[in-house]
Parts: C-alpha cells; sequence; structure tokens
C-alpha cells in the first residue's frame, strides 16, 4: 500500500560551486528518471478512447517529468534550464541571489495536478544585513534556503540522501557565528572587557595629562562612550557575518577583501586587547 512521506526543513549553510550544484541535479534527474519510467508502465497499463488522448497524455506526462532549475541573478535575470546537462556556468552572471531546483513546477504546469512524488529545493545566497534594525542581536543567521520533498520512502530518503551529501561537502569552519546568541557570547568575552580596557586607559589619559577628576560630566561620557563602543562591536560582528556568509557559492559569489585580509587583521586586534584587558583585572 502506497504511504506518502513529506521532508520540510532548513537546509544546513553550506560553501559549494555551481558543479556541485549540477552534480546534485544529476543525482535527483536519474531518480527522477527511475521514477518516471516506473509510473509510466502503470499509465500505459490503462485503457483510452483513442490514440490521440493516449499520445497527448504520454506527451504531457513526459513533460512533466523534468526538473527545472532556475537561477536568480543580482541583476534581475532569471535563467531557468530543464537539464543539467544544458547549464552553461560562464553565461550565468557573477552575483546569485539564489538557485530554486523544482521537480513540481513543470508536473503541476504540465498535468494540471499536484504530484504524489516531487519536490523543491532553495539555495538562498542573500547576504545578511550590517545593520539590521528589524532583527533581535541574538537570533540565527535568517536561513531561506530550505528542501520540501514528498512521496514514498524510498524517493524521499533518494532525495533527502543528495540534499545531505551536499551539506556534508559543504561543511565550512565558520558556521558557527551564524547560529543563536553566538552575539551574547563574544559581547560577554570580548566586548565588555574591550570596552572597560578602553575607558580605563581614556580616564587613566585624562586624570594624568589634565588632571580631570570624576564629575557628573565625565561619568556621563564614560556611560556614552562605552555605549558606542558597544554599537561598534555590533556593527563589526555583523559585518563578519555578512563577510563568512551561510551559503557560499564559491565560484560565483566570490570572497571579499574582508574575509581575506581585514577579518584576521580584527581578529588579531581583538584578541590582543582582550588578554590586555584579564592582565589588567589580574593585576588590579
Amino acid at each position: 500500500m502506497y504511504k506518502s512521506l513529506e521532508i520540510n526543513r532548513k537546509i544546513k549553510g553550506a560553501s559549494f560551486r555551481i558543479d556541485d550544484v549540477l552534480l546534485l541535479i544529476s543525482k535527483l534527474e536519474n531518480q527522477l528518471k527511475n521514477k518516471h519510467c516506473s509510473e509510466k508502465e502503470k499509465l500505459l497499463s490503462q485503457n483510452f478512447e483513442n490514440e490521440e488522448q493516449k499520445q497527448n497524455l504520454i506527451s504531457a506526462f513526459d513533460q512533466a517529468h523534468v526538473i527545472l532549475t532556475s537561477f536568480i541573478c543580482a541583476n534581475g535575470e532569471h535563467i531557468m534550464y530543464s537539464d543539467s546537462n544544458q547549464v552553461d556556468a560562464s553565461k550565468i552572471p557573477k552575483r546569485i541571489k539564489s538557485i530554486i531546483i523544482s521537480s513540481i513546477t513543470a508536473y503541476k504546469t504540465n498535468l494540471r495536478a499536484e504530484p504524489q512524488y516531487g519536490f523543491n529545493i532553495k539555495f538562498d545566497f542573500n547576504l545578511s544585513k550590517v545593520l539590521d534594525w528589524e532583527s533581535f542581536v541574538s537570533a540565527p543567521t535568517t536561513n531561506d534556503s530550505f528542501l520540501f520533498v514528498r512521496g514514498d520512502t524510498e524517493w524521499v530518503g533518494g532525495v533527502e540522501k543528495a540534499v545531505r551529501d551536499l551539506e556534508e561537502d559543504g561543511k565550512t569552519k565558520t558556521a558557527w557565528i551564524h547560529q543563536p546568541f553566538v552575539y551574547d557570547l563574544f559581547l560577554f568575552i570580548l566586548a565588555f572587557p574591550i570596552s572597560f580596557l578602553a575607558i580605563y586607559r581614556i580616564n587613566s589619559h585624562l586624570l594624568i595629562e589634565y588632571g580631570i577628576e570624576y564629575n557628573l560630566f565625565t561619568i556621563s561620557f564614560y556611560i556614552y562612550l562605552f555605549l558606542v563602543l558597544i554599537w561598534v562591536y555590533r556593527i563589526l560582528f555583523f559585518y563578519i557575518r555578512r563577510s563568512y556568509p551561510l551559503f557560499h557559492l564559491k565560484d560565483k559569489n566570490g570572497g571579499t577583501v574582508l574575509n581575506k585580509f581585514i577579518s584576521p587583521a580584527i581578529g588579531v586586534m581583538i584578541v590582543s586587547d582582550f588578554i590586555n584587558a584579564v592582565r589588567l583585572l589580574l593585576a588590579g
């Protein structure tokens, strides 16, 4: 007895190339081809009113079993392919916003019905905002990439495995920065100590050089300065998160100057100031 299963989940962050996407599509095409053959045998076993009806239904059935791949580009172009062998990576613009792979679209278009087995896959390459006033700072990076697959156990398992293989092969060392509460963690172990150290140094300089004593103005200034430094930390954190995106298409969306040079320099500077802050606290 046929039992329908469904999986609808977020895809884990990964870094890969167009060729890796084409390999995924090729695996899915082979799986769809096998399913198409078995379902077509059932179709041909039915009784038809005439040969014309039979040929029309077979033609629509064949056209329905196609995987459509859409490349949504940053320049507004929308490039679609119905065969992975037709994809010419050199003709796809450099900046890609998303890739959508679907076996459901062609089926619904040609047969005007929901398929019993099918999938929709989306890889979203949009970069997170540096200053996002709408999102909760402790929240994980927004992930609009997903896998939806419906069908029998063998079909669902095959599609799920193909996507999972891409996830595993494309694992990155920086995926952890997109997890929830990472902002809070570094706020307490880095931003606060460095901010206190900066204020201590400024206060020491003002006392030694100018003999400025504590009053309402200086206390208010230090509070203001502390808040400014926390905002600087927030900007740097989300800028680094943007520079090491959750999903990265290496041969199209490329790397940035930041994640090659500036981010490591910022990291060294932050660690150095953190060590100095710890030394200062221990010495006190």
